[in-house]
């Protein structure tokens, strides 16, 4: 009788790089599979209902994009576009957050 090995959680480390005025792309990623796989070039676009997705690095081949690479289960896209979309959130409060704090007040001027 063989045994199932202990499903592994990868870590999944994504950087996200927000875009301004482009349409619908919203952020550029780049995501590092524990700790020793780099994927860049994906892109979180926007999508129906304003509702972002991720789009992963794709080529042209004739008149149609394919992916080059993939998460190859259902569960793994979805705990992979999760992260990168929660971070992508994070990134996005984060920068709303500094553009709205207002300065820091100056101390009192010194008079002479």
């Amino acid at each position: 009788m063989s045994k199932k090995a202990p499903e592994k959680t990868m870590s999944i480390e994504t950087r996200i790089y927000p875009v301004k005025d482009h349409g619908k792309l919203l952020a550029r990623a780049t995501v590092t599979l524990g700790g020793c796989f780099a994927i860049t070039g994906l892109q979180i676009l926007e999508g129906k209902e304003d509702q972002p997705f991720v789009s992963m690095p794709s080529r042209k081949v004739g008149e149609e994009y394919k992916d080059i690479c993939f998460p190859c289960t259902k569960e793994f896209r979805k705990e992979f576009c999760d992260t990168v979309l929660a971070a992508f959130e994070q990134t996005m409060a984060e920068q709303t957050q500094k553009q709205t704090q207002k300065p820091s007040q100056q101390g009192p001027e010194m008079s002479m």
